[in-house]
Order: C-alpha cells, then structure tokens, then sequence
C-alpha cells in the first residue's frame, strides 16, 4: 500500500502529464523533476502557515544558503509563534543535514530534547 505523499505525488504527476490515465511511466525523467518542480513552486507560493501557540525547537543547518531573506535565527518561523521557541543548530547545511555525520548529530540532539521532555535521562 502507497502511503499517502506517494499517492498524492503519483496524482500530480499524472495532472502535469495531461490527466485522462494517461501512462505517465513513458514520460522522461527531467520532465517529471521539472513537472514537479513547478508544481512544488506553485503550492509554495500558495501556502499560509497558521499561528501555533506550542513550544517549537527548530533544528537548523549551522550553514545556510545565500540570499535568505528570512530571519537568519528562526528562518521566518518566529512570526507565526507565539510559545517558547528555541534553535538546536546542527552541523552542514540544508542538503547535508539529513546525511553522515550530520544526521547523526542531528538524531542525538533530537533524542536530548526527547528525553528532557519525557523525564528520561537514561
């Protein structure tokens, strides 16, 4: 069984390349990247993140891309928060973070913050 972001992402696809069950797994691969690219474009440009009262902590590549017009600290996030808000930075940078050895990094920080909410400092 597809989980629901394949099954949405196959049904994009699908759209871009015409609708009507049309087979899409003739279509090449740079125009199913840029098809989707476009899209993701689309649907960024579209969203609205809604206020959250809760306590965030953001996990933050210590190197960010260029041209961030963001608030290099919370990365834009702050102004829809309104609870505690704090930053783990974690080494690399955005296309790295989730890779050795940062996701390792990545992975004990998140198990620190974890485990200081569950009382569990085993």
């Amino acid at each position: 069984m597809r989980d629901r972001a394949s099954v949405k992402t196959i049904a994009t696809i699908e759209k871009l390349a015409g609708g009507n069950g049309r087979d899409f797994s003739t279509l090449s691969m740079p125009f199913i990247l840029q098809s989707l690219s476009l899209e993701h474009d689309r649907v960024f440009e579209q969203y609205m993140p809604r206020p959250y009262a809760g306590d965030v902590v953001l996990f933050r590549a210590s190197k960010q891309l260029q041209g961030i017009e963001a608030d290099p600290i919370s990365l834009g996030w702050k102004k829809v928060l309104s609870g505690r808000f704090e930053t783990s930075e974690v080494r690399g940078h955005q296309q790295s973070i989730l890779r050795e050895p940062n996701v390792s990094e990545l992975a004990e920080a998140l198990t620190e913050r974890l485990q200081a909410l569950s009382g569990d400092r085993s």
